[in-house]
């Protein structure tokens, strides 16, 4: 088992099993948006359940003090017409995205995006959300960042998200959370 800052990434044959596919709502895409094609040795595929032992590690790696715990995972999977994607290199999950329908308050939310420090820019998070946000059929889409983390801000920004509000102390050590927002068809 490869170890990353003391980080052991779990094996793929632990965390790869085909996700439970829920009913799907007319108006929510199936998943042929996602493809599973590689690129550079990376593959971006359906996440399932068995997964969470795995994203709670990368969650770790990415995001210190302000991962999500096990609580919030579950969550995450499940919640109805989410979408759940991991990236996968080496047969280890190095990237996740998780973004849910808010259709009566009209948005969706991408809920968390991370990839591994070690293979960020890699143009994995770019891949990660595009195909996230091409599985979410609301015309809104928001998220909140780190004040501090200008290469997420930067993607973001490049993905036509644009500042809406800041949230002060919103992040662990009472940093500003920034809520950024893509309207699309606009």
């Amino acid at each position: 088992m490869v170890s990353f800052v003391g980080l052991a990434l779990i094996p793929l044959a632990v965390v790869a099993s085909p996700p439970v596919e829920a009913k799907r709502t007319a108006a929510r895409p199936a998943l042929g948006y996602l493809r599973g094609k590689q690129i550079n040795g990376i593959h971006i595929l359906p996440s399932s359940f068995r997964d969470i032992r795995a994203v709670r590690a990368l969650e770790k790696a990415c995001f210190g003090r302000d991962a999500w715990g096990y609580g919030e995972l579950i969550f995450v999977y499940g919640a109805f017409g989410a979408v759940r994607l991991k990236a996968v290199a080496d047969g280890r999950l190095i990237g996740f995205v998780a973004g849910e329908p808010r259709t009566a308050e009209g948005f969706a939310w991408i809920s968390t995006i991370g990839v591994h420090p070690e293979y960020q820019q890699r143009g994995i998070g770019s891949r990660l959300l595009s195909q996230c946000e091409a599985g979410l059929t609301e015309s809104s889409i928001k998220l909140t960042v780190r004040a501090s983390n200008t290469p997420a801000i930067a993607l973001y920004r490049r993905f036509g998200y644009e500042e809406a509000d800041r949230w002060p102390g919103y992040y662990a050590g009472g940093e500003a959370g920034i809520l950024m927002e893509k309207k699309r068809g606009e």
